[in-house]
């Protein structure tokens, strides 16, 4: 028995089923051979043709998972398709060395990191003006908070010498970069200038 390709897109009882009755129905000495063919009713998308089709990867801020939203459903928000989570929440989700990578490089979102610490008074003065500016970026801006004292290794792999420090990322590349306290109108503004239109 020959078969196609595409044979391996039914499970294995249709397959053997089929197997099972080409045996009993012609004998080995008849010299017939049958040729199947299955083909799959829906073609396969890539993920990049879906990407370029007009959808963006979002990555939940609750799981991490990463979801296709198509662009112009994006002001709409959505859910998470794995854990029902909102995909914007309006507010900056907190970062970790666990999900900063999916963030960062996985996300066709850019990425606003504010690299903070709980001792910082300056930190602690800029968090408001931070969260105000979540609500007027997101959905075109992702923006997170990152604990240099937790997690030093992620700090010290941006080079962070002082805090609070502002990195704004896009596919993993790091776009723009500014220290200091800022007030949410010039964290928007400051977004805006550093990203394309």
């Amino acid at each position: 028995m020959q078969e196609s390709r595409n044979a391996g897109c039914f499970p294995a009882q249709i397959k053997l089923a089929f197997q099972g009755w080409h045996e009993s129905a012609f004998s080995k000495s008849s010299g017939l051979r049958l040729i199947f063919e299955f083909r799959d009713p829906i073609p396969a998308v890539r993920g990049d043709q879906m990407t370029n089709s007009g959808a963006m990867i979002v990555i939940c801020p609750s799981c991490s998972t990463a979801n296709r939203v198509p662009k112009d459903k994006l002001l709409a928000g959505g859910k998470c398709g794995r854990c029902g989570s909102l995909l914007f929440l309006k507010q900056p989700l907190v970062l970790t060395a666990a999900n900063f990578g999916a963030h960062a490089t996985k996300s066709d979102i850019p990425l606003l990191v504010d690299f903070w610490a709980t001792w910082c008074g300056p930190c602690q003065q800029m968090a408001p003006a931070f969260t105000a500016a979540a609500g007027q970026l997101e959905p075109r801006v992702r923006l997170g908070m990152l604990d240099t004292e937790a997690d030093q290794a992620v700090a010290a792999r941006y080079g962070i010498r002082s805090i609070p420090t502002l990195i704004l990322f896009s596919k993993g590349r790091e776009v723009a970069r500014q220290s200091g306290a800022m007030s949410a109108t010039a964290i928007v503004t400051w977004v805006r200038q550093a990203l394309p239109a």
